[in-house]
């Protein structure tokens, strides 16, 4: 059994000295997502975890002088208490930390657990993979909890399928024949292309790709309390416009002529694609530009033999493409006497919004209480 050395960086010098060992870590956790590497977190401090007044805290654990285990995350004081979460752009990113891949995984990830517990008097635990090592860990304790409503996270898993042409039969006919009606109506406006952008188009399309996804929400009475926030902008224009070793964040396009019409931001590492924001210009709803572009990130992905995760959020759209999935699940834990009643505070507000669903009161709430508690 190897004794795992434990210490919490706080400054930001300390976390640039890490970029190495960060990515030599990352290259020996097997299915490391972009959103753990050290690309990641260096613009989530600069553009969004700094500028908001956290404190940083990155619990790294060795080996014998070699990083094994790294857990980026930071605290900041709110309603009395110390709360930890992951460092991030706070937004929809899971939360595992990065762990290498052993046979001592597990237990690693518990001491990183035991280590960030004591920073703080809550952990939040954000989009936790129930099947993962760190939900293993953490619910076998017995301190005081909020589990969040279940989620689902669509996925689609390149190994399962021989071709990308086999996949595609496992799609309804009535799906299949629906968009490539819709692709000819596309057609007759123009030449349709499909590409993957530059960094540097990229970036210049983040406000596009916002201001229609905003748009389009607006319209359906849906709210979002990250989309338009000026530090998340900055925080897409960073790592779009800067594609690091250890992956990238891709903005593919669908045009007509030269006008953009659908766009997917997505993350890309050495296992798979992720899908984290999709939009499309309203003007061509009709065609439903929007399906036309998944269709092809997935083909694109496949192609390459890489995964298709939809991510988190249990839409029915993303079932039509996608047969399994996993379950995710938001947790804030008390990790010390000082978050109990946080944690209480918790429980009450969802008996709350359970009571006036009950009572047939939900239309009454503002439309982002209006969904079960998270």
């Amino acid at each position: 059994m190897q004794s795992l050395q434990l210490e919490t960086i706080s400054s930001p010098e300390g976390m640039t000295a890490l970029a190495d060992a960060w990515d030599k870590l990352a290259e020996r956790c097997i299915g490391y997502r972009l959103s753990q590497t050290h690309q990641w977190a260096a613009s989530a401090w600069s553009t969004v975890a700094r500028p908001r007044g956290r404190q940083l805290a990155i619990v790294a654990g060795r080996v014998d002088g070699r990083l094994v285990a790294l857990w980026p995350l930071v605290a900041r004081r709110t309603y009395g208490i110390r709360l930890v979460h992951p460092l991030g752009s706070e937004t929809t990113e899971y939360c595992d930390p990065l762990v290498e891949t052993t046979r001592e995984r597990g237990r690693w990830t518990a001491e990183l657990w035991r280590a960030a517990a004591a920073l703080g008097d809550v952990a939040r635990l954000p989009h936790l993979d129930r099947a993962s090592d760190l939900a293993s860990t953490v619910s076998m304790g017995s301190g005081p909890r909020h589990l969040g409503h279940p989620v689902r996270a669509p996925i689609v898993y390149r190994r399962d399928y021989e071709s990308w042409s086999s996949y595609l039969a496992t799609i309804s006919a009535s799906h299949r024949s629906g968009l490539r009606r819709k692709r000819r109506r596309l057609g007759r406006l123009g030449k349709v292309t499909f590409s993957r952008a530059s960094p540097a188009v990229a970036s210049a399309m983040i406000g596009w790709l916002l201001d229609n996804k905003r748009t389009w929400m607006a319209r359906r009475g849906l709210s979002n309390e990250w989309l338009g926030l000026d530090d998340y902008r900055t925080f897409l224009h960073g790592l779009a416009s800067n594609e690091g070793p250890m992956g990238s964040f891709s903005l593919f396009v669908l045009r007509v002529g030269d006008t953009p019409v659908a766009a997917q931001l997505n993350s890309i590492d050495q296992t798979r694609v992720e899908f984290f924001i999709g939009a499309h210009d309203a003007q061509f709803s009709a065609c439903s530009p929007g399906e036309i572009v998944t269709e092809e990130c997935l083909q694109w992905a496949f192609e390459r033999d890489l995964d298709y995760d939809f991510r988190i959020g249990d839409e029915a759209y993303k079932f039509a493409w996608a047969r399994r999935w996993r379950e995710t699940a938001s947790w804030h834990i008390a990790t010390s006497r000082r978050g109990i009643p946080f944690i209480a505070a918790l429980h009450a507000r969802e008996r709350a919004r359970r009571l006036r669903f009950k009572l047939g009161l939900g239309r009454f709430l503002p439309s982002r209480l209006r969904a079960p508690p998270d």
